[in-house]
């Protein structure tokens, strides 16, 4: 089967008119630990596919193991293609992206299909077989897919889909496949300073008999590097960033045949580390027919040369089609920091975040990335208000944000509305005009309007423009006591409903303005800490 093909971006339909009888895929990993691997971008990928299965297609699937639904960030469907979007459906290994034809159930019969394909197929420019493609798609026998991925899947499989005459509107996988495998990458640190390992593993296709060998078929593998990143638009057959020239041959021919019931080293494996300066590896890899001889009952091949290096006379078949796969080197992201979220007072609420990951109660802790930052909001329960942040937050409106330079803890402090006692400061204009040389009196009345008991209520006088000379004419009740400009009236404990009245006078010697700043606290939570405090301004002439 031979295909054609060039990569889709994210957020485009289509592509230029390019390449050949080619399957492309691109994808960028991170560095990771020695002991491991990480997909940080995931791969794309788009392709012309014929129906040679020697029957009409109603569908076609792509199986992506090892993969979740949330993966799949793309697909190539309506309104460009008969199939239009397909459907995403997990199963417990990875995840099925079925392109599917509509059933008619009043006439008994698909809506949409794939013909057969001519018998002599002619390579595309990768986008041909859509509906603003090539003008004989409909009759072409031949179809575009495309699928954009967040995570390296461990295998990928495409299969034709064809009518299930057990079950009338019920699809099922035709018989042949379309075998080009597909790598799966992985970047690794070297032992020792130095550029990272990077490695290639291309997997053959099951044997449809897990008993016996599966198919042969002969890979040739080119590879190089460059000292920029790849670009997906580049990994086409023709582009001279994709290597083909004999000096970049990596592997000259490779068998590659799957071994019986899965027993393993039956994986062309590529791997090397990168050249100083490289950002990136391409390989390419060109497939062909083996034609040689099968043991009758295993099916293994039994090449000429007894260990099938190198293809004898008779052994090397048509060509069936080229992959190319790149893979970008880019240093490994910081481990992300944990912000932590706890929460103080008798009351009861809510703390979520932005970005997304604090649910406090159910998750008050969660990993963001370094330096990023994360602003939390708080929602108080209907029986409680909300009283502040503290640790790595501050203030007391209802979002603080934090900048994660490092692992932090943001504490919120929630009380019971039955808790709070609200002090209301009125102060009283003098009754008089005020006059340079006599004295200035100041009144203000405190309300406890509750509900509960404001416990060790306490009045404060302030005098902030205040000369020192004019601050020693301050004079107060006897209960209070003054510090420079500063005079501090205790209440006590005054109950919800409750009125008390302090004053305190100052004789300023020049006329001006004499400022006043009047505030009212206890130990008793407020739920309108605002109403507590006032600014007086008072003219004196």
């Amino acid at each position: 089967m031979k295909r054609s093909s060039k990569p889709h971006r994210l957020k485009r339909r289509l592509a230029p008119h390019r390449a050949a009888s080619a399957f492309a895929l691109g994808l960028s990993l991170a560095v990771a630990s020695a002991a491991s691997a990480q997909t940080t971008y995931g791969t794309l990928s788009n392709f012309d596919v014929f129906n040679d299965t020697g029957q009409e297609c109603h569908g076609f699937e792509i199986e992506l193991e090892g993969i979740s639904p949330a993966d799949v960030t793309y697909t190539f469907g309506a309104p460009y293609e008969r199939y239009g979007d397909p459907t995403i459906e997990p199963y417990a290994g990875g995840v099925y992206v079925r392109y599917k034809s509509p059933w008619d159930p009043v006439n008994s019969k698909f809506t949409e299909a794939t013909p057969l394909a001519p018998a002599v197929i002619a390579p595309t420019d990768g986008h041909a077989c859509w509906t603003g493609g090539s003008g004989n798609y409909l009759t072409s026998g031949c179809e575009h897919f495309g699928i954009g991925l967040a995570a390296n899947p461990t295998r990928t499989t495409y299969r034709w889909l064809v009518a299930d005459p057990a079950v009338p509107g019920a699809l099922q996988p035709a018989g042949t496949k379309v075998s080009i495998p597909a790598p799966v990458w992985n970047v690794a640190p070297a032992p020792v300073p130095g550029p990272p390992v990077v490695q290639a593993v291309l997997p053959p296709e099951p044997a449809e008999v897990q008993s016996q060998w599966g198919d042969a078929m002969w890979v040739k593998v080119f590879k190089t590097e460059a000292a920029n990143p790849a670009d997906l638009d580049h990994l086409l057959t023709d582009d001279p960033a994709v290597p083909q020239e004999p000096a970049e041959t990596e592997m000259e021919w490779k068998l590659l045949q799957a071994r019986p019931n899965g027993a393993g080293n039956d994986e062309l494996v590529n791997e090397a580390q990168a050249g100083n300066g490289a950002e990136s590896v391409t390989r390419r890899y060109e497939f062909y027919e083996y034609t040689g001889v099968y043991d009758p009952e295993t099916h293994e091949a039994m090449c000429a040369d007894g260990s099938c290096d190198l293809p004898a006379d008779g052994e090397l078949g048509n060509y069936i089609g080229a992959q190319m796969a790149a893979v970008n080197l880019v240093p490994p992201a910081p481990a992300p920091v944990t912000l932590t979220v706890g929460k103080l007072g008798n009351g009861d609420g809510s703390i979520t975040s932005a970005p997304a990951g604090i649910d406090c109660g159910a998750s008050c802790a969660s990993d963001f990335a370094v330096d990023s930052v994360v602003t939390l909001g708080e929602q108080p329960a209907a029986d409680s208000f909300f009283g502040g942040w503290s640790d790595a937050c501050s203030g007391a409106a209802s979002s603080a944000d934090v900048t994660m330079s490092a692992a932090a803890t943001c504490t919120a402090t929630f009380h019971l509305l039955s808790e709070s006692a609200d002090l209301d400061v009125t102060p009283k204009l003098p009754r008089s005009a005020a006059r340079a040389g006599h004295r200035v009196r100041q009144t203000v009345i405190v309300q406890n309007l509750g509900p509960a008991l404001a416990s060790g209520a306490v009045l404060t006088f302030s005098f902030p423009t205040l000369s020192a000379e004019d601050a020693a004419t301050i004079k107060s009740q006897k209960k209070c006591s003054i510090a420079g400009a500063v005079v501090t009236c205790p209440i006590g404990d005054l109950p919800a409903g409750r009125k008390v009245r302090r004053a305190v006078t100052v004789q300023p010697a020049a006329p001006g303005t004499v400022d006043v700043h009047v505030a009212a606290t206890s130990a008793a939570p407020s739920v309108n800490p605002a109403a507590s405090a006032e600014d007086v301004a008072i003219a004196v002439q």
